[in-house]
């Protein structure tokens, strides 16, 4: 294809594709078939022992809260007893309802509205103090 920027397919590449496609062009018609495609992990979580699980960090919002890919309704109820989360060099064990329910500083696990597992700083940038970001590694253990 001529004029294809290195940083913009979403238009140069994929927008003319869809176009083509949007007026009735056959899939065939818009290029050749790749058979050597890489397939992407799907981010989501491992089991990797009997109590244990990885996974990582989805998202980081605007205030630093690391939004994990764990689903607090799936591994919330196998924590009878407690959990603790690892991420960087910091294990999270306290679960909270509430930001409010953590002290001034305190590094705690919450149930965002997304549903995950967040790590967040109360009044403060989890990420920012922990130093991790996006896609960083996360091990759940439940007990």
């Amino acid at each position: 294809m001529k004029n294809v920027s290195q940083t913009f397919h979403g238009r140069d590449v994929f927008a003319l594709a869809a176009a083509h496609l949007a007026k009735g062009a056959k899939v065939s018609e818009a290029g050749r078939l790749i058979e050597d495609a890489l397939r992407l992990s799907s981010g989501a979580p491992q089991r990797i022992g009997r109590r244990f699980w990885s996974g990582e960090v989805a998202h980081v919002d605007r205030f630093g809260n690391l939004i994990t890919n764990l689903e607090a309704a799936e591994f919330l109820p196998l924590a009878v007893k407690g959990l603790a989360l690892k991420v960087g060099l910091t294990e999270v064990g306290k679960l909270v309802g509430s930001y409010a329910e953590a002290a001034e500083g305190e590094v705690v696990l919450i149930t965002g509205s997304s549903g995950n597992l967040e790590v967040a700083l109360n009044q403060g940038s989890a990420a920012r103090k922990l130093g991790v970001g996006l896609g960083s590694p996360v091990e759940l253990e439940v007990w």
